[in-house]
């Protein structure tokens, strides 16, 4: 009995993942080229949303209006939402606004992204919509890239491929191909927050109180019938993979996704078994599999021979993670860590508002 639930559990645990990657490998049409070709100039309304961003909104107004102009849009906007900042990013938006280069607005209080991403796409113009953060810096001719897709017309949004300066991380390599093997095979789940872009017909109001606002966009534009791929060209820098992995950072991570379940389950049951199992090999797989592990472990406990090779697989995982990047298990465990101290006082970290890295 107890051999059987021990099989059956590790089932659980395996099966998924072993479905999504073989279903990636074998069906993705690896010959299909991302790169669409240019068919006419576009129109685009840029929203970057903002808060306490003074360190770096400057810089990125210039370079988003390098790359526009990079990219031969025929008509483009820029429009930055200050989300109740209390720093000098007003002052600085100001200066910027009287040069002409944006239009600005100004929210007394903030009250989060989602707020501020909503009042920029209700001030757009133009119906390709692209989304900027602050803090990225963005590679040369990464808009061009983006924006050439929509002359694809299946295509309902694009994403960057978000890489990290020390590109060391093994984790950050292995998403970015799933992806790509995701837009090979149809649409992959879900787009890099620093930078993508969004047929405006596409984009849903977000509730205020959303934590993941990329992440829902993209889960309701699988909902309607819309394919979402990854540019692998259109590269966007971020920080030391180690440095986005706050505390801070993973519990409002995990509460963005146990908000998904839990207030919008008529959502995840509109889309397809296939984007499911995309969904939870992609972003859900590590938040069970911890507890599946924990559970074979207690099975296992109570039987000596199963115990031994319950031991030796996991021993054997271990040490190959750890030759091949120690950062990697440095990360999980941490992540570990972090996810069961905090696993039932959750509900602190649960914030719709800006996270500071």
């Amino acid at each position: 009995m107890i051999q059987l639930v021990y099989f059956i559990t590790l089932f659980l645990f395996v099966a998924p993942l072993v479905c999504y990657l073989l279903y990636l490998f074998l069906s993705s049409d690896k010959k299909n080229n991302l790169i669409v070709p240019e068919t006419k100039k576009m129109a685009v309304s840029i929203i970057v949303p903002c808060y306490n961003e003074e360190k770096f909104i400057e810089r990125k107004i210039n370079e988003l209006e390098r790359e526009a102009l990079f990219a031969g849009i025929s008509e483009y906007e820029i429009i930055v939402v200050s989300d109740g900042s209390t720093d000098g990013t007003n002052d600085i938006l100001k200066k910027l606004s009287k040069e002409g280069k944006i239009k600005v607005y100004f929210l007394p209080v903030r009250k989060g992204k989602a707020n501020a991403l909503n009042i920029g796409v209700k001030e757009a113009a133009n119906a390709i919509l692209l989304f900027s953060d602050s803090r990225q810096e963005i590679s040369e001719g990464a808009v061009k890239k983006l924006i050439y897709h929509f002359s694809d017309p299946s295509i309902a949004a694009v994403s960057c491929k978000l890489v990290h300066k020390d590109d060391k991380s093994p984790i950050r390599k292995i998403i970015n191909r799933l992806k790509e093997l995701e837009s090979f095979n149809c649409s992959t789940i879900g787009v890099y927050g620093p930078l993508y872009a969004v047929r405006k017909n596409y984009f849903t109001i977000l509730p205020e109180n959303t934590i993941l606002d990329d992440f829902f966009i993209s889960l309701k534009i699988i909902a309607n019938g819309g394919r979402i791929i990854m540019e692998p060209g259109a590269l966007v820098y971020d920080l030391k993979f180690d440095s986005l992995y706050s505390k801070q950072r993973i519990l409002r991570t995990i509460n963005g996704l146990l908000q998904i379940v839990k207030e919008h389950r008529p959502l995840l049951k509109s889309i397809n078994f296939k984007y499911k199992l995309f969904l939870f090999c992609q972003k859900y797989y590590k938040l069970v599999a911890p507890l599946i592990f924990i559970l074979l472990s207690l099975v296992a406990f109570f039987n000596p021979t199963i115990l031994l090779w319950h031991t030796v697989i996991a021993a054997i995982l271990l040490i190959t993670l750890t030759i091949l990047s120690i950062q990697t298990v440095n990360t999980i465990f941490y992540f570990l860590f972090i996810y069961f101290t905090n696993l039932f006082t959750l509900k602190k970290y649960y914030t719709p508002l800006w996270t500071k890295r």
